[in-house]
């Protein structure tokens, strides 16, 4: 019986060692290079920067309304698979943004749906 008691304690710790023991926080990803530049050249495509900004707190805080300009902007510079992508980087990357999803992805599908 003590010797059966032994290998569970072994097995423990045996496992407790190879797994490890971990209280760190959990960081996003970090994007490839080739990404990261994908979504920098995305970032670049929407200006000037007022239209960044407006787009921005529209989409993730919901107190701005963008404009029609900036909207055209963000449909024929950006486009629809860039934006997309940024926003869930952001997402990925900013966990202060994670209960409000849906009303996020809900805020960019009437912005971008409003000026087609």
């Amino acid at each position: 019986m003590g010797s059966m008691k032994n290998l569970w304690l072994m097995l423990i710790i045996s496992m407790a060692i190879k797994t490890g023991v971990s209280y760190q926080h959990l960081e996003a990803p970090i994007p490839s290079p080739s990404y990261k530049d994908y979504l920098t050249d995305c970032a670049a495509k929407l200006h000037p920067k007022y239209c960044a900004d407006q787009t921005y707190f529209d989409i993730f805080y919901g107190n701005e309304t963008t404009s029609e300009e900036c909207c055209k902007n963000l449909h024929v510079g950006v486009g629809k698979s860039c934006t997309d992508n940024l926003i869930k980087f952001v997402l990925a990357s900013s966990p202060q943004f994670n209960k409000n999803e849906t009303q996020i992805w809900r805020r960019i599908n009437q912005i971008w749906n409003g000026c087609i």
